[in-house]
């Protein structure tokens, strides 16, 4: 009953809003293609799942507990969800904040992920060249949210949504990085009115067509096919990396079906791939821990104590027709 309501509480959440402008927090999505998609098609958009939807509430809760705890610290927050607008760009967002340390100030960017992927990342390099588009969007928002406010200094904070462990990212301002992406949202604008200016012109013969009329009709269907025709010439180039194409809510605009169904082949192929190569590594680790695990039992069983601290590690081990063995760290 009650997780039922939560269900549908959830669904409620799932929206589609139009977007008029490009957007810090997405312009740095690898696909351009999908940059302009997000402006002329948004209403076609895919719409997240009820687990996804969960997954971006839980980052939003992950974010305000690190400032919570960040201003408890007694790290002085200001500027908090301050609205950042580059006309010339049309490009606008908000940042999560920005620290006042000292005599400077630091962008702050504050993100959550899986510990799988939290052990991945430990420099700007690594999110700049993940494979996953999400990541490649974090390096541009922080770099914009720094060219916006003319912070020289910025981080990104990481949060392990499973151990609660955080990592400090550290980047300087790059300003010929900012120029690519401010270039992009330029070169977005210009496709974009292009593809609007052709729209405008189908829809205003579609409202003054008869179109109960047959003749009418196959007109309209006739100028139409030339319109989608002529907004094609105006995209950018599809990408080839099957990964992100796969992940792209315009993947069902984008792809004609023939070559959607090759490139999911293919990337399934190679998400497993990555996912044996994982598991090969936690198998090691697996192996490497058995042996370990064996060798610290047998030195703990010869030990004369039943109750004993050794380091940081407390030891109890319980005696009967098996061996019980406990160990806890004192801060647990």
């Amino acid at each position: 009953m009650i997780l039922e309501k939560l269900n549908k509480h959830i669904e409620k959440q799932i929206k589609t809003y139009p977007q008029h402008v490009n957007r810090i927090s997405s312009i740095g999505f690898p696909c351009k293609r999908n940059c302009v998609y997000q402006i002329t098609h948004w209403n076609e958009r895919e719409a997240v799942s009820p687990d996804l939807q969960r997954i971006f509430n839980e980052g939003r809760h992950q974010e305000r507990a690190i400032k919570k705890d960040l201003e408890e610290a007694g790290i002085n927050i200001i500027r908090q969800e301050e609205p950042i607008w580059l006309q010339e760009y049309n490009l606008s967002g908000h940042i999560d904040g920005i620290i006042q340390y000292r005599r400077s100030l630091i962008a702050l960017e504050i993100k959550s992920m899986s510990t799988h992927l939290f052990h991945k990342i430990n420099t700007f390099a690594d999110l700049a060249y993940s494979p996953h588009a999400w990541h490649q969007c974090y390096t541009a928002q922080i770099q914009l949210y720094q060219f916006g406010t003319g912070i020289k200094k910025g981080i990104i904070l990481i949060k392990d949504k499973n151990t609660g462990a955080i990592k400090e990212i550290e980047c300087e301002l790059d300003k010929s990085l900012c120029r690519v992406y401010l270039d992009r949202c330029k070169d977005v604008m210009i496709r974009v009115n292009k593809i609007r200016e052709v729209l405008k012109e189908t829809f205003q013969i579609k409202e003054i067509a008869e179109l109960d009329k047959k003749q009418d009709r196959e007109d309209y269907h006739a100028i139409k096919y030339e319109a989608l025709n002529a907004i094609e010439e105006f995209l950018p180039e599809r990408i080839t990396d099957n990964g992100i194409c796969n992940s792209c809510p315009y993947n069902h605009i984008c792809l004609p079906d023939e070559i959607r169904k090759e490139r999911l082949a293919l990337w399934i192929n190679t998400e497993l791939e990555e996912l044996l190569k994982r598991r090969e590594e936690l198998d090691s680790s697996r192996k490497e821990y058995s042996v370990i695990d064996t060798q610290v039992k047998d030195a703990i069983k010869e030990f004369n104590s039943d109750d004993f601290m050794c380091g940081d590690f407390h030891i109890t081990v319980s005696r009967g027709k098996t061996i019980r063995i406990n160990i806890n760290r004192i801060d647990e």
